[in-house]
């Protein structure tokens, strides 16, 4: 995606239209059944939820196009997912 379509869509998104606050709360029922099937399985943690989740993957989606930006989303990634994993007591 170029950059300028990137911004077009971030500013979109950051305002409260109905349209995209209702595409919020959707994903974030599916990522609240994800995640119920991972504690189910134990290998989730209980205590997050799907907005929380959608907040986290949005600041990853947010990065702006720089100079090791790739590896970042990267870095960033894989410490969401090692936040995620249930630890066993």
């Amino acid at each position: 995606m170029g950059k300028g379509m990137a911004e077009a869509l971030g500013s979109i998104m950051l305002t409260d239209s109905p349209i995209f606050d209702d595409a919020r709360t959707r994903m974030a029922g599916s990522l609240d059944q994800l995640l119920a099937a991972g504690v189910a399985a134990a290998t989730v943690r209980g205590d997050v939820t799907g907005r929380t989740l959608l907040r986290a993957m949005g600041g990853i989606c947010e990065m702006r196009a720089t100079d090791g930006w790739q590896e970042e989303a990267r870095q960033i990634t894989a410490i969401l997912f090692d936040g995620l994993r249930r630890v066993a007591p």
